[in-house]
């Protein structure tokens, strides 16, 4: 029987293993062949490149790392001449077998003839024969230029998100695809920030993970080109040469989707559900961008990377967060916001290279201050009817009053996702109370503060304040006054807050002892830099045994 058990248990194992490695290959595809040519050189009318080298290389390190492509079957060229890179093109069919996949990719000046070398024109005709040579199982071709889209026939268009380059015919996968990086006509823009071209960017970030929609751990052609795609057309809309749109074209037949690569590394930056935005990945040793994700709400991305260090960067309307990351064997780090620290755009490290400009929400990066724990980001700025108050640094926040001279401060001393904890202090003078000679008008306060986010829209506070109260000197009795509070602020769109606050106020003496106790209940409305709130208070003087209602209003501004 013990016998029995362990066979089958061997059996098992053994056919796991085996079926593991058949899953993988299937998903990786039949082996590869690899051409790789960028090419800075540029005719007498247009301008010299810069970055093609540093284009080839990218891909050639996703398709190697995540691609299942080896070294030995990637063949890079820059700079190549015509007769260079027609024999490049021969030696890539040699000694292939109907099994084969075959890649090209190009980086470098085009026009409706062909790929400019310098001075020689390759002609199209040339790549469309590469891509129709059906001696190979796969054949694909991705071409970063200027009107490459000319290469496209009037079967290809332009992309659209979710677009499926599939055809479910034949149960293997079998034919020809074709991705250009725009239009017939239209520019394809090299960005001297990235290092490199737009499209190619958004490419091989989709390679490394940004891509993976359905979070299955790979990243199929459909998803790489939705993602590049629509990226480059989101960037390039703001640029002074206009929209990119990438295009393609597709002659395959089957029901398998093509696999690009297999998110398998140990090493990853993992994106968590909390995280919105931008996030551009920094390459600290090569000094290069060499990732972007454009992270949404309740969405998990992991970027595979090899070992090394990053910046991760997240740009702010004034300032840039930034993390220090170190990625080492076999481990994964979550990126985390509570992490990253604020930095001026003069001051950021990986200066040159900006992302895309996240503007913060209550919700995500600029939560609400007002009877919470939370405090702002270093160098942001707060100013209303009420007084100012400026992010001294990611822990402590400065306040001030114009109608009474003070100056209080907010201090940060633990802080995640979640939790919040904060300790304030200050004083106060009161100016018109000076014409009182027996009253000094002197205010010291200290209180600490919980903040915890129950759910992403929905924030609970409370805290613990103590003031001590300017004194009669005839009598020398100070006035201490403790206050309890708790708060629930909720966010119910991006632009509406809606807050409930009660708090419950003991002023002490010598001589007597007071209780009071309030309710707030404030409506808050933010249109872009701008704060307006306006409600109701409720406070009841024990003592008094009546309450009265005030209205409560305030108007601010905060960049």
């Amino acid at each position: 029987m013990h016998t029995s058990y362990l066979f089958r248990f061997f059996l098992r194992f053994v056919l796991g293993l085996y079926c593991s490695g058949l899953l993988q290959a299937n998903a990786l595809g039949s082996p590869k062949k690899v051409l790789l040519v960028g090419s800075n050189l540029a005719p007498n009318s247009l301008e010299v490149l810069r970055f093609t080298q540093n284009d080839v290389e990218k891909m050639a390190e996703v398709l190697h790392e995540l691609g299942g492509v080896s070294s030995h079957d990637i063949i890079l060229l820059q700079n190549p001449s015509y007769q260079e890179l027609e024999q490049s093109l021969a030696e890539l069919h040699e000694n292939i077998s109907p099994h084969t996949q075959l890649v090209f990719y190009y980086s470098g000046h085009a026009d409706n003839k062909g790929l400019l070398l310098g001075k020689e024109v390759f002609p199209l005709q040339k790549i469309r024969d590469f891509l129709e040579d059906e001696r190979a199982k796969i054949r694909l071709g991705i071409i970063d230029a200027c009107q490459s889209g000319a290469l496209v026939r009037k079967k290809g268009g332009q992309v659209l998100p979710g677009v499926d380059i599939r055809l479910e015919v034949e149960p293997s996968l079998n034919g020809a695809v074709l991705i250009t990086s725009s239009s017939a006509g239209e520019s394809s823009l090299e960005v001297d920030e990235l290092g490199g071209s737009l499209f190619t960017h958004f490419f091989v970030s989709g390679l490394r993970g940004a891509a993976d929609d359905n979070q299955d751990g790979m990243v199929t052609l459909e998803e790489a080109f939705s993602y590049s795609s629509h990226q480059t057309l989101n960037h390039s809309s703001i640029s002074r040469s206009g929209s990119q749109h990438p295009t393609f074209e597709y002659n395959l037949s089957g029901q398998r989707q093509l696999v690009i690569s297999v998110l398998n590394q140990k090493s990853s930056l993992v994106f968590g559900t909390d995280l919105v935005g931008s996030y551009l990945i920094f390459d600290r040793s090569r000094n290069r961008v060499v990732a972007e994700i454009e992270k949404k709400e309740g969405k998990v991305r992991s970027i595979q990377l090899p070992l090394g260090d990053y910046y991760i960067k997240k740009r702010l309307p004034s300032a840039v967060l930034i993390q220090k990351i170190s990625l080492s064997t076999n481990k994964s780090i979550s990126v985390s916001e509570q992490k990253m620290h604020t930095v001026p755009y003069e001051e950021d490290v990986t200066k040159g290279h900006p992302s895309k400009v996240f503007q913060p929400t209550w919700k995500y990066g600029a939560p609400f201050l007002e009877h919470t724990a939370y405090t702002m980001r270093r160098k942001e700025k707060l100013i209303g009817l009420k007084g100012f108050a400026y992010g001294f640094s990611d822990d402590v926040t400065l306040f001030s009053s114009f109608f009474i001279p003070s100056l209080s401060a907010k201090y940060r001393l633990f802080h995640t996702n979640k939790f919040s904890l904060s300790l304030s202090s200050g004083y106060s003078i009161d100016i018109f109370s000076f014409k009182d000679e027996r009253y000094t008008g002197i205010f010291l306060t200290t209180g600490t503060a919980f903040s915890w986010r129950i759910h992403p829209s929905i924030v609970f506070s409370s805290g613990l304040d103590w003031e001590l109260e300017s004194w009669d000197i005839d009598e020398n009795l100070p006035e201490n006054l403790f206050s309890l509070w708790s708060s629930i602020s909720w966010v119910f769109t991006e632009n509406d807050l809606f807050q409930s606050m009660g708090k419950s106020t003991t002023s002490s003496t010598l001589e007597k002892d007071s209780t009071s106790f309030s309710i707030t209940v404030q409506y808050v409305h933010r249109w872009k830099s701008m704060r307006l709130s306006g409600g109701i208070e409720y406070l009841n003087i024990l003592s008094d045994r009546k309450g009265e209602y005030t209205p409560v209003f305030n108007i601010w501004w905060r960049w």
